[in-house]
């Protein structure tokens, strides 16, 4: 009879301790919380600080790229678990909003991106960047030199032959207009049939003005050691790994109707 009053009592006090643990809280917020991450792409401009708001609150003015702000969110707080409004700005300048729904004890991520190379503003998805094994994927950023609007330019993309110096294959022809700076992803394979790395493998680029019909003319080595030029067509001869995703510079002297190659980077 002892044993059975006993166990009667030490039933009730944890169920007490319980029932004070959760109207004390210690229990119970555990549940309470949802959590939301930002990312500001590492694509981003150097100087792109973009400034978080949840809810009307200004969680950071200074998000480097490459950084993350991560926020824990509880009901008895104003980060409440539900629905938000998240604001992204560079600036004053509103480049993202959307509505999000926390829920708890789960985590949204999000990735956000300022980049004029990439013509990339406010929320992303960065898997656009991801490129299979076999292939290289090439975007071409056009700049005006001396400030002037560029024509639309048609941009011709094909493989040296580096037997016969000549262009064996035109892979993309496509024209880029005016006020557009960047071009469409151009993707090709850097195996052949057999599955083994093309070796040497060396990209051919073509620019022509597309009003005038007239190409645009570079000529002799380049700053960068793998490029060169004989008039017409430019010529980068291949050191890239397979799956990469590169951002070639152009920039385009509209007086003399030349360009110049000026950088390449690899973005994933």
């Amino acid at each position: 009879m002892k044993q059975i009053i006993l166990i009667t009592a030490l039933c009730f006090f944890l169920v007490s301790f319980v029932f004070i643990s959760c109207e004390q809280g210690e229990l119970a917020d555990v549940q309470d919380y949802g959590t939301f991450k930002i990312t500001n792409s590492a694509l981003s401009n150097t100087d792109a600080l973009l400034k978080i708001v949840y809810d009307g609150v200004v969680l950071t003015d200074s998000l480097k790229p490459g950084q993350a702000l991560e926020k824990a969110t509880k009901q008895t707080h104003q980060f409440k678990v539900g629905q938000g409004l998240l604001q992204i700005y560079k600036g004053e300048k509103l480049i993202a909003d959307t509505t999000i729904t926390i829920i708890k004890n789960s985590q949204i991520a999000l990735d956000a991106v300022y980049s004029d190379n990439l013509g990339l503003y406010g929320f992303f998805d960065k898997r656009i960047f991801e490129v299979p094994d076999g292939q290289v994927r090439i975007q071409v950023q056009l700049e005006s030199k001396n400030g002037t609007p560029l024509p639309d330019i048609r941009l011709i993309f094909g493989i040296l032959d580096m037997g016969t110096l000549d262009i064996s294959a035109i892979l993309d022809e496509q024209i880029i207009v005016s006020g557009k700076t960047v071009s469409s992803p151009l993707t090709t394979s850097v195996r052949d049939e057999t599955g083994a790395y093309i070796q040497p493998y060396t990209w051919a680029f073509k620019l022509v003005n597309n009003t005038t019909g007239n190409p645009l003319l570079c000529y002799g080595f380049l700053p960068i050691a793998s490029t060169w030029c004989d008039g017409e067509f430019l010529y980068d001869y291949y050191t890239h790994t397979s799956g990469s995703y590169l951002m070639i510079k152009i920039v385009i002297d509209t007086d003399n109707g030349s360009y110049d190659y000026v950088s390449e980077e690899k973005i994933n």
